[in-house]
């Protein structure tokens, strides 16, 4: 059965019973509907798929880190550490996820003689100086530079 001459109203993948337009037009609409069925299956599986995947990945990174703690702590036992450090350091170099470091953070004092310096309005140098020890109390005493963030200028010199 032909629409017209050049376009055939069935092709091969279409049943040979189906006669009308509403047989055929059922028949395709069941095909689309198991398509998507079909196209929503497979998402379901890839969303499934890499939900594994990440799990597995997350799994892997902290079973990393069980073993690098648990080698840190047989090192520490051992009185190994330097060994321990030097391999591990050397063995991070190859790998994806590297093994955790015995790197500690210290904190660091160190004692410098400081010069500061600002433009202070006064009548006189003797008054300039006043002001300035008396309003921002610098005698001997620890600050940092947010300390000084009102400040238009401030130059700090350190002598070692």
């Amino acid at each position: 059965m032909y629409l017209d001459s050049d376009f055939p109203l069935q092709s091969p993948e279409v049943p040979q019973s189906l006669e009308t337009c509403e047989e055929i037009n059922a028949w395709l609409c069941d095909k689309i509907e198991s398509l998507i069925r079909s196209v929503n299956s497979q998402q379901a599986e890839k969303i499934l798929y890499k939900n594994r995947w990440e799990t597995s990945i997350e799994k892997h990174r902290d079973d990393i880190e069980i073993i690098s703690n648990a080698l840190i702590a047989e090192a520490e036992k051992r009185d190994w550490c330097s060994d321990y450090d030097e391999f591990v350091d050397k063995l991070n170099g190859h790998l994806h996820k590297e093994l955790t470091t015995r790197y500690t953070v210290y904190s660091v004092e160190a004692t410098y003689t400081v010069t500061i310096s600002r433009d202070v309005r006064a009548l006189s140098e003797e008054d300039a100086i006043e002001m300035f020890n008396e309003n921002e109390g610098l005698e001997s005493q620890r600050w940092s530079v947010s300390d000084f963030d009102d400040w238009d200028q401030l130059s700090i010199e350190v002598q070692q």
